[in-house]
């Protein structure tokens, strides 16, 4: 239990936490023991006592005020100051005060209006300020909810529009792909058709006896690079294709929404 009070203030304390957790359940929240997200292990961190809305935690703790005196140095310490010059005497006194503070800790969606410590005061006591107390971590659940839905929406919104830019880039990529094969497509067919001419010229000159085994050579080859009669088919984006092979055409679109992201106008 988060209390720090001195033994004489324990009954107050407990009847403000009494005080407190009632109102929590009245406003519709609830009393919950948490293990601090800040430390791992086989127990999961040390427990603590948070007041819960909407599923947001809140930590809290209960402490005592103290009173500041002048501190009046004993007969022991007078004579331990004369043996050893080093000897260190406190300045001050502090002593429980009876005043009962509740301090909230702060959180992410805290903003510049949100209270964090309720206190006795000459005009109430924070038994009287509990209302308040409870008001404000239900306030702040409240701002928490709305910040997650709207990420949420974001998130949701981020999704669609980066599918969207995943099958333009594929789009782009499968272009790209289809204009390098008909370039190369162009070339050979322009390399077998020189072959070709080039073939057809040797026939009317005279030559060796082998000439026309050359010729046959040659006609063949063309044929392995251009085939006759067949019409190449245009490529297809690869099975395996993967959203690596499309990094190139996804500039700005990282597969998580970035922050501060905002949609496109």
């Amino acid at each position: 239990m988060p209390v720090t009070v001195s033994r004489g203030s324990i009954p107050r304390a407990m009847a403000l936490l009494q005080t407190l957790f009632a109102a929590v359940r009245d406003a519709g929240g609830e009393v919950a023991v948490a293990r601090s997200p800040r430390y791992t292990g086989a127990h999961g961190g040390p427990a603590r006592t948070v007041l819960v809305f909407d599923g947001h935690e809140y930590a809290f703790s209960v402490v005592e005020d103290t009173d500041r005196t002048p501190h009046e140095p004993t007969a022991a310490e007078r004579a331990a100051l004369a043996r050893h010059s080093w000897t260190s005497i406190p300045e001050w006194d502090y002593r429980p005060s009876g005043r009962l503070t509740i301090n909230l800790d702060p959180t992410y969606e805290r903003s510049r209006t949100a209270r964090g410590r309720f206190a006795d005061g000459k005009k109430a006591r924070v038994e009287d300020k509990v209302p308040a107390v409870v008001a404000e971590p239900l306030e702040r659940s409240q701002a928490a909810t709305s910040e997650q839905r709207e990420e949420q929406r974001l998130d949701a919104l981020y999704a669609t529009e980066r599918a969207s830019a995943v099958e333009q880039a594929r789009y782009a990529y499968l272009e790209d792909l289809r204009a390098s094969a008909a370039d190369k497509q162009a070339e050979r067919w322009e390399h077998a058709q020189r072959l070709r001419a080039y073939s057809t010229a040797m026939a009317h000159r005279s030559g060796a006896a082998d000439a026309n085994e050359w010729r046959t050579w040659i006609t063949a080859h063309a044929d392995r690079l251009d085939p006759p009669g067949q019409v190449p088919l245009p490529p297809r984006l690869p099975s395996d294709l993967s959203e690596a092979n499309l990094s190139e055409y996804l500039r700005g679109w990282p597969s998580h929404r970035p922050y501060g992201w905002n949609p496109r106008g």
